[in-house]
């Protein structure tokens, strides 16, 4: 028996204090989901529980399942809501999560996470629903692109195991990649997993550069555009005017499935790009993808119709672009490097901040200043000294964890590349 299945993901920007309007968007988007028919949904950037116990209060009667997942300090931002009982869940944190220094970037503080829900699918059996959020780029140096490299390689890895245990598999959320991207190609390739959205729209008009006489919303439909679009008020506005001849906006969010006889995709399509009614305002600052599943048990079920079993990938048995594991082994060396200098530049700054300290500690009593001059001199000391402390901790605690976790990951990929190269043999 075949069933049909209906799958939504956003990123609902739910910073506490920061993001505009949250509290009413995120009613908002709960409104949505309690009056759609959606039968799983997943939520990234949902930070603050009491927002998440508000969504759950208002979808209840639609989406009766869910789960909110805690990591790090703050919580990954993850959640996952279902029409159907779940019956297993866990979230595993990335190894490398961004730097404690870069505060307002507050990655290594929420630690970026997969998460996963089993689903129990009335017909089907177990769904795997794994939603993610990996690390963003914040400038055009990027210099997050190695972790965010290491983390899909950690989520690659999982998905590529769970698929070979026979369930159905749905990936989901905010992989801060564009679909030519590397973190894509790994799921693609040795995840075995096929983008909803890529494979119901490939055929169709994509790369569409931006035309003032073309409607922007037709551009996003056309190309998946989910993030950085013109016609979303969140939306920064120098980002706007660069708009001119490129592309209105990047393809950030997916639906990812694996792809077999008992599950097909019939529609994928990106939502939520009106306006929220009396706000005069986005849902996001992302827009939301939504893919239509057909959906058969596997053990005792029918094939679903017009299943091409040439389009199928082959998963985690060898990345099909041999060049792609070099790229990876690339990025997780250049990662190591970058590590290393910058832990010659914290231990640099640790010791001339100690030295500067204790000048300080020795002049600063000695010298006949005048009081204020003696407070000023003091306070200097004490943020000297601070300063210090923090490059001491930070050396010894998070570069020499960021260097384990880049050579442990680098060994994992350089293994597979050796046992590949020995297969082939």
């Amino acid at each position: 028996m075949t069933s049909e299945i209906s799958v939504f993901t956003l990123n609902c920007w739910g910073l506490k204090f920061v993001s505009e309007k949250r509290r009413q968007r995120l009613n908002a988007i709960a409104q949505y989901l309690a009056e759609s028919k959606y039968d799983i949904v997943g939520l990234q950037e949902l930070w603050v529980f009491e927002d998440f116990e508000s969504v759950r209060r208002i979808v209840s009667e639609a989406l009766p399942f869910s789960r909110f997942f805690h990591t790090g300090v703050f919580g990954a931002g993850l959640a996952i809501f279902s029409k159907f009982p779940l019956v297993n869940g866990f979230a595993r944190p990335y190894s490398l999560n961004g730097n404690p220094l870069k505060v307002f970037q507050g990655d290594w503080y929420v630690a970026k996470a997969v998460a996963c829900c089993h689903l129990l699918h009335p017909t089907a059996g177990i769904i795997e629903v794994y939603n993610t959020h990996l690390i963003a780029q914040y400038s055009s140096k990027d210099e997050n692109s190695y972790h965010r490299a290491a983390q899909g390689w950690e989520l690659t890895r999982l998905i590529a195991e769970a698929v070979k245990n026979g369930n159905h598999i749905i990936a989901l959320g905010d992989y801060n990649s564009k679909p030519d991207n590397l973190v894509i190609n790994m799921l693609k390739s040795y995840g075995g997993l096929t983008d909803s959205w890529d494979q119901i729209h490939r055929s169709r008009m994509r790369d569409v550069t931006y035309n003032p006489n073309m409607n922007v919303d037709d551009i996003v439909r056309m190309n998946g555009l989910t993030c950085d679009v013109p016609s979303n008020t969140f939306t920064k506005r120098k980002l706007k005017q660069q708009m001119d001849n490129q592309l209105p906006g990047e393809r950030l969010d997916y639906i990812f499935y694996s792809q077999n006889p008992y599950m097909r995709c019939k529609d994928s399509q990106v939502c939520l790009t009106e306006l929220i009614p009396g706000l005069g305002c986005s849902f996001s600052d992302h827009f939301a993808v939504t893919s239509t599943f057909d959906i058969a048990n596997k053990d005792t079920g029918n094939p679903v119709e017009d299943f091409n079993v040439g389009s199928m990938d082959t998963p985690g048995e060898s990345l099909k672009d041999e060049k792609l594991i070099e790229v990876l082994l690339h990025l997780l060396w250049a990662g190591l490097k970058n590590t290393q200098h910058r832990r010659n530049g914290y231990y640099w700054r640790f010791w001339i901040s100690l030295f500067i300290t204790f000048i300080l500690l020795f002049l600063v009593p000695t010298a006949q200043l005048p009081v204020w001059l003696s407070v000023v001199s003091n306070i200097a000391m004490l943020a000297v000294g601070i300063y210090a402390f923090t490059f001491f901790l930070v050396s010894i605690l998070y570069v020499r964890n960021e260097d384990g976790a880049f050579r442990r990951i680098f060994e994992d990929v350089d293994t597979l590349k050796n046992a590949k190269m020995f297969n082939s043999n």
